[in-house]
């Protein structure tokens, strides 16, 4: 895995070496970066039409004090908890 990959990145893009990174090690680069943040990662296994929990997501209206008028999906599209093809993010498996 790359460590203190921007600059390994560069290094390996100078010197034409032809190493392919791996996903995670793109994903790690990334990160690193700060360009991709944790919780906005899609969860590989968690989708909003079968694993929704309506308890959580009230309970957090009410925490919050947010209106409940806009719809579910829309409202977690909006917080960065679901993606568009309706999947949780990593900070949306809360609501699950």
């Amino acid at each position: 895995m790359l460590q203190n990959s921007m600059k390994q990145f560069e290094q390996l893009i100078a010197t034409g070496e032809g190493y392919q990174l791996e996903f995670n090690e793109i994903i790690e680069l990334f990160q690193s970066e700060g360009l991709i943040k944790f919780d906005r990662l899609e969860h590989q296994r968690a989708d909003f039409l079968s694993g929704f929990d309506r308890f959580a997501y009230y309970n957090f209206l009410t925490k919050a004090k947010i209106s409940n008028q806009i719809e579910p999906e829309q409202l977690l599209k909006n917080l960065g908890c679901l993606t568009a093809n309706n999947r949780f993010t990593n900070a949306g498996v809360l609501f699950r």
